[in-house]
């Protein structure tokens, strides 16, 4: 029978013939059994050897030695140790161990792993840096802390996770005691404000002041004192929510007062002498219409909030300070859509400039209804205020002193439309009663002064103010134009 298949190859199925062989088991001419596995390829056979020294050999000469035979077509003992060398290797003919044997390699330490190099039969000891970490002395990898846990050793290598610290503005800060202290004094002097208003609720000063717009500037203040506070804790959804909500709501009640006020006063003094007398311009519709600006820009504050919830997002921030590479969370909340901010700031620096600009025409009308110079300052003092915070807050990537300085103009407006506002009242209502009369007017602060120099050196002349307006032709226009500026409440 031929042993090959050359020239009748083409009478035979390949692969019905590896099927075939697959299953062949033979003995080769080298007296090695041969069987194929599933892939196909020929089951080896080994005889291993140990290089060893010749110990019957006085020239300690090293010689080859068989140490065992693998066998890969067995399906049990594949490996067959050499009877002569089991002792040598500290087993048995059974394979079970004779002694137990020892790594002469140093251990690593906790917080380190082994590596294996290639100039090392031991390998290496590599330190676990980082958010890694191992607690034990055979460990090949290291593990990963939590995303909110680190190495309690990152630089020498960590045997254990710990906690990773937050940092957010808090009251303990620097700068939290002096938001804390900022905001107690105001509410102090809103009260004290508020307590003034109700005593003096009927004179002269206060009707002329417009009562109902007053009020809705006291609770615009006040909520700038208190919405500070949600600045000082640990941000939270609902901390975050107050944030966005408080701050807008506080200033846009301050700021459409004071534009709704100036407008009044402009439609009455630059009216054309001899005109109708302006209509809406009692208290209902001041409130009505102030309600209508607020409610216009908290409806985009609203549509903001929908947009991007309010969330407190923690950033990971290596502490440059910190000489064991330590980090630590900042906390602060989620910034709004960018496109809706910049349109809620349009829509009060909008009012702002108007204010503004109506100050700057109806200032001098009259000489002494210093009305119209009080909003002025208010309204001058929030645009220098808030033109600030936008220079300083752009100048730092500091997310705490960003949160602080945001916080600190609030108040800072706040106690701006206070002094501006209402402390001028509030002298002359205390210190000086007798100008509190219906037939009076708010009096200039240089011409209080005045008086008061001219009294301390025993004049005996009183300072009187009657309202006077520009460009007045009779005593009846003089007598509508009082009586206009005091329509802000019913007498």
């Amino acid at each position: 029978v031929s042993l090959t298949c050359q020239g009748e190859a083409n009478k035979y199925n390949g692969e019905t013939l590896r099927k075939f062989l697959e299953n062949v088991t033979f003995t080769s001419p080298t007296r090695h059994q041969i069987q194929f596995d599933d892939t196909g390829a020929v089951q080896g056979s080994y005889q291993i050897f140990n290089f060893q020294v010749d110990v019957e050999s006085s020239s300690n000469c090293y010689v080859l030695v068989s140490a065992a035979i693998w066998n890969g077509t067995k399906n049990g003992s594949q490996l067959q140790f050499a009877s002569n060398i089991t002792h040598q290797f500290g087993i048995n003919a059974a394979g079970q161990p004779l002694l137990s044997l020892e790594s002469q390699c140093q251990q690593c330490e906790p917080g380190n792993v082994i590596h294996a190099v290639q100039s090392s039969c031991c390998g290496t000891c590599s330190p676990c840096l980082g958010q890694n970490y191992t607690n034990t002395t055979t460990s090949l990898e290291c593990s990963t802390c939590p995303d909110d846990m680190w190495g309690n050793k990152p630089l020498v290598g960590s045997n254990s996770c710990q906690a990773i610290n937050e940092a957010y503005l808090d009251p303990t800060d620097a700068w939290g005691i002096v938001l804390i202290l900022v905001a107690i004094i105001g509410l102090i002097a809103v009260v004290v404000v508020s307590i003034a208003l109700i005593v003096f609720w009927n004179t002269a000063i206060i009707k002329s002041s417009g009562r109902e717009q007053m009020v809705l500037l006291l609770i615009g203040i006040a909520l700038c004192f208190l919405v500070t506070v949600f600045f000082i804790v640990e941000p939270s959804i609902g901390v975050c929510l107050f944030q966005r909500f408080g701050t807008w709501l506080c200033f846009s009640l301050i700021v459409c007062s004071l534009f709704v006020k100036l407008v009044r006063i402009a439609r009455i003094f630059l009216r054309k002498k001899g005109s109708a007398r302006p209509r809406f311009i009692e208290p209902k519709y001041q409130i009505l219409f102030t309600f209508l600006l607020v409610g216009g820009l908290m409806l985009l504050v609203i549509i903001s909030l929908i947009d991007v919830h309010p969330e407190a997002t923690k950033e990971l921030v290596l502490d440059s300070k910190d000489t064991d590479d330590f980090p630590y969370f900042v906390v602060f909340c989620d910034a709004p859509n960018t496109a809706l901010i910049v349109i809620q700031m349009l829509y009060l620096t909008v009012l702002l400039i108007v204010s503004n600009a109506l100050a700057v025409l109806t200032i001098r009308f009259p000489a002494n209804f210093n009305e119209v110079m009080y909003v002025a300052f208010s309204t001058f003092s929030i645009g220098v205020i808030w033109i600030a915070y936008v220079v300083i807050y752009f100048a730092t990537d500091d997310r705490e002193l960003q949160t602080a300085i945001i916080a600190f103009a609030i108040q800072m407006s706040a106690i701006g439309v206070l002094v501006c506002m209402f402390c001028p009242r509030i002298f002359i209502m205390i210190v000086w009663p007798n100008k509190n009369k219906n037939e009076m007017s708010v009096s200039k602060p240089t011409d209080i002064l005045s008086s008061l120099s001219a009294n301390r050196k025993g004049s005996t002349q009183d300072v009187v103010v009657v309202n006077k307006t520009a460009d007045i032709s009779s005593p009846e226009t003089v007598e509508e134009d009082k009586r206009e500026c005091a329509l802000n409440s019913p007498i």
